[in-house]
């Protein structure tokens, strides 16, 4: 195998990382996997590396990590057969199918590969005499992108759900100020965190009415307002969000959200049909 062994090698350790389980009862197995990853990196993210030396130890780990993108999992641990405890124990009793699983095995053929794929949902087998620096990389590498779009489909999902939840609690709204505490209490269960909201009506000669606001507007955000009214277009930019809807009699109403992180590019989907949602309210309470 082409490793080259040093003294002491650095697994990045923050917030911004890849985080894999090396599960092996080969002490020797995580050493050359700590090395092989201590330089990998994957869309700008490189690898924190945890181990574990058996298939329970493993499942106690999983149970208390719930970040982890992937196993690299020995099969013949404290029994022949043990690491399918931890497959079966993501895939079967906990439900989580985002995690990937490549199967590191030294003993090749001594089960029905097709037949674990199939069941535990596996990403890959390598066998361990023939697993060099660029195969391992290359390995997790492709994990790692799968791992990354099953995620983000998830997230996704989970985030539709908690919307279309928020939804209908913000159409139970039967006045402007349940509106403003129902919006201020959903919108912190979406993807975001918002600093202030502001509902905001504006006349046909760019004057400003507040209908509900977490502070007063300073200039800057009142010339935004005014510009969206101006133009009649949304604005939505990563530090803010200004929707636009017409009212009657050239008035128009603006949902203002300032979130204390950029928004991302489902955020500010998100912040739109917020803003379609509180305007179809607003109509239904003032009509």
């Amino acid at each position: 195998m082409n490793f080259l062994f040093e003294d002491e090698v650095e697994i990045t350790t923050s917030e911004d990382t890849w985080h894999i389980l090396s599960v092996d009862d080969e002490p020797s197995i995580h050493q050359v996997t700590e090395l092989v990853l201590s330089g990998f990196s994957f869309e700008n993210k490189k690898i924190k590396l945890s181990t574990a030396d058996s298939a329970s130890s493993a499942i106690e780990f999983l149970k208390k990590n719930s970040d982890v993108a992937l196993v690299l999992l020995d099969i013949v641990m404290e029994r022949d057969n043990a690491g399918f405890d931890v497959a079966n124990y993501l895939r079967q009793d906990v439900n989580n199918h985002t995690t990937r699983i490549i199967i590191r095995t030294g003993q090749p053929g001594s089960f029905p590969e097709a037949e674990v794929i199939r069941k535990f949902d596996i990403d890959g087998f390598a066998e361990k005499t023939d697993l060099t620096t660029d195969k391992l990389q290359t390995i997790v590498y492709s994990a790692l992108r799968s791992y990354r779009d099953i995620a983000t489909i998830t997230q996704c999902k989970l985030r539709l759900e908690s919307l279309l939840s928020s939804m209908s609690k913000l159409y139970t709204s039967k006045s402007i100020s349940q509106l403003q505490t129902t919006l201020k209490t959903e919108i912190k269960k979406l993807t975001f965190s918002v600093n202030n909201i502001y509902l905001i009506k504006c006349s046909p000669d760019g004057n400003l009415e507040t209908i509900f606001a977490d502070k007063d507007l300073d200039e800057s955000l009142s010339s935004k307002i005014q510009e969206s009214a101006l133009q009649k277009t949304t604005i939505i930019k990563d530090e803010i969000s200004i929707s636009y809807h017409d009212l009657d009699n050239g008035y128009s109403l603006h949902l203002c959200l300032e979130p204390n992180t950029s928004l991302c590019d489902i955020s500010k989907k998100i912040s739109s049909s917020l803003a379609e949602a509180v305007y179809i309210i607003y109509n239904s309470i003032t009509k």
